[in-house]
């Protein structure tokens, strides 16, 4: 009975990894560019037009990816992106109370901790890593950690 039950969640967890990259092919199917070594680890959220999405080879989105596209997002080779984190490209700026839209630019294996929100305007530098939870509203340095709300510099890696 064990060994069955064994098996039947094997069968269903290779299901579901192949449901979720069912996303990936229906985001290249609306002129999204997106690598065909792209894991998807859940279900995630696109807003926007996915023709202004591009993500390199071997990135990782997890559950619950929220991409607000209305501008370009280009996620650079080696990213990995957790759970519940969000990428905004259009804001209401309170000024002149407009919809505005900056794009937003993810460069080699940076790392995206869980929850965190991305502003539009945004460039994440080449091996960074924010810290969960957090919030980028202006660029982020490469090879350095940032935490906390809003991001700030915490220590070179």
């Amino acid at each position: 009975m064990v060994v069955l039950s064994s098996i039947i969640f094997s069968v269903i967890k290779k299901i579901r990894l192949r449901i979720w990259q069912m996303q990936g092919t229906l985001l290249r199917i609306q002129g999204a560019e997106i690598h065909p070594s792209v894991k998807f680890y859940g279900k995630i959220f696109v807003v926007g037009d996915p023709k202004n999405i591009k993500i390199g080879k071997n990135c990782r989105l997890n559950q619950g990816v929220f991409i607000n596209a209305r501008d370009r997002i280009i996620i650079e080779e080696g990213v990995h992106i957790s759970p519940y984190s969000q990428i905004h490209t259009g804001a209401l700026d309170f000024k002149t109370k407009k919809h505005i839209k900056k794009p937003v630019l993810i460069k080699k294996n940076a790392w995206i901790a869980s929850g965190v929100i991305i502003s539009p305007g945004v460039t994440i530098g080449e091996n960074a890593v924010i810290g969960a939870n957090s919030t980028v509203i202006s660029d982020v340095e490469p090879d350095s950690f940032y935490g906390g709300v809003p991001a700030k510099h915490i220590r070179k890696i």
